[in-house]
């Protein structure tokens, strides 16, 4: 992007510069995806759960800077190690018990004092939670039991498996039509070891859990606090005594994420909390939106979901895209995410940042009112009239017109792209198109009509806004 400025008698453009606000992220997908699973001659691959760690997990395990454990084929659980995330060696699978698992590591290791099927009382350094199929749950969701946990000194060898249980308010009530009736195991679990353990605030307890809920059919994200990670109760918003949905589907026709939201990875960033989840219309595996929270339960969703979507036009995830998993290291983020094309399933990546200097949405005045701009300089000329240059132009009251060209410069199909305007009192407007979506590495063009009513001196801010990112100019007219 170059950065232009002219001065002219009557019409100047001030300044143009990207704009991506300090909680904005800026994505790019790998260009090389999948990283791993079938497509790619791997295993059977979703549900990641990725873990980091800069000293390659101290001796507790295989030594690796990064751990995933994923779904695969039987309904077990496999890891595979990288120094890069990218790059993955499979160390097969490590636990059959079942998947869709969450796994959490624990530099200081803590005693396996919990009695399981396999009571193991040493010291443990990882903790996962997942979706048992072998509960004994008619159905294998209809139950408490139907999300498991279990412990590992080395994050291969797990021990002391057993069924969560539900506390005074249930995480799963077993009970038609409850939005709750089952699940399908954990999002994310977000752990507070200086916490009280005491009163009703979720966050004052141990282990937060953003968990599954099911009726059967539709899919909600739900909430439940714990002491000990086996024990767990629902939160409750309106004191009923029953578990409440933190997210669930809009329900509005025509929504990405109708009636279905799941699988999610929830990260806290000073007082906000983020959310990238899993979403669509009769299944959630359609795409990946992103939602925000100051509280951690009332969330909002960005105008500019999904984030990730199956028609992004990508075969090797063009029937599922979802399961997002994410890690920030100071101002870069990485996901893993699942997909599924031409029946296999895989794993991708990609990385994002909250820097500033990376556009990929600008855009362009093609016509300013009319009149085609073609050079921008200091000395004043910016326009070509009729074939000759003009240095300014006079503008009256009435209808006026500015055409744009918006810039989808990425390598991810651009959702939501829309054009807005501030303009002051004593001037209407209208745009056209409304909002759309721009394919990679493609152009969209706009049209801002605008009705100045009186004469004077005015400022217009003129935006682009969609995902990844967004531009802004600021254009002063004079009007006799």
């Amino acid at each position: 992007m170059h950065y232009h400025k002219f001065l002219g008698i009557l019409i100047v453009l001030l300044f143009l510069i990207p704009l991506v606000s300090s909680e904005e992220i800026t994505w790019r997908e790998y260009t090389d995806n999948p990283v791993f699973g079938e497509w790619i001659g791997g295993p059977k691959a979703y549900y990641p759960s990725v873990l980091y760690d800069p000293y390659e997990f101290s001796g507790h395990g295989i030594a690796a800077r990064y751990k995933m454990w994923y779904g695969t084929s039987g309904g077990q659980t496999g890891l595979a190690i990288s120094d890069d995330g990218i790059n993955w060696t499979d160390m097969g699978v490590v636990m059959t018990d079942g998947y869709h698992a969450t796994v959490e590591y624990f530099p200081n290791g803590f005693s396996g004092a919990n009695s399981g099927g396999n009571p193991n009382s040493g010291t443990m350094y990882y903790r996962m939670w997942y979706w048992d199929l072998n509960s004994g749950v008619p159905g294998g969701i209809y139950g408490v039991a139907a999300i498991g946990y279990t412990e590992s000194p080395d994050g291969v060898n797990w021990y002391n498996y057993q069924p969560l249980q539900n506390g005074a308010i249930p995480i799963v009530s077993g009970i038609w039509p409850d939005w709750n009736r089952g699940s399908y195991g954990p999002c994310d679990i977000l752990y507070n070891p200086d916490a009280a353990n005491t009163g009703s605030n979720p966050f004052d307890y141990t282990f937060v859990m953003y968990y599954d809920g099911t009726t059967g059919g539709t899919e909600s994200i739900g909430l439940g606090y714990s002491s000990d990670g086996i024990l767990w109760n629902g939160y409750d918003s309106n004191g009923d005594g029953n578990a409440d949905p933190v997210l669930e589907g809009t329900y509005v026709i025509g929504d990405w994420d109708y009636d279905f939201v799941s699988r999610a990875t929830i990260i806290k960033t000073g007082s906000m909390y983020e959310m990238w989840y899993s979403g669509g219309t009769g299944a959630m595996n359609n795409g990946i939106g992103y939602a925000t929270s100051s509280d951690g339960i009332n969330w909002t969703r960005d105008e500019n979901n999904p984030f990730l979507h199956r028609d992004d036009g990508y075969p090797w995830r063009e029937e599922r895209t979802y399961c997002p998993m994410v890690i920030r290291e100071g101002n870069s983020y990485k996901m893993w995410f699942a997909g599924k094309g031409s029946g296999n399933y895989s794993i991708g990546y990609i990385s994002g940042s909250s820097e500033t200097e990376i556009l990929l949405l600008p855009f362009s005045i093609r016509k300013l009112f009319g009149i085609n701009i073609l050079n921008i300089n200091s000395g004043g000329t910016f326009a070509v009239q009729n074939g000759v240059e003009i240095g300014s132009l006079s503008l009256e009251r009435g209808t006026h017109t500015i055409e744009i060209d918006v810039f989808n410069m990425g390598i991810l199909k651009a959702y939501n792209v829309k054009v807005e305007i501030e303009a002051p009192e004593g001037m209407e407007f209208e745009i056209s198109p409304e909002k759309v979506n721009i394919e990679r590495r493609s152009v969209q063009s706009f049209s801002i009509t605008l009705n100045i009513l009186k004469s004077g001196d005015y400022i217009l801010k003129i935006r682009t806004a969609g995902n990844f990112a967004q531009d802004t100019i600021y254009i002063k007219i004079h009007v006799e």
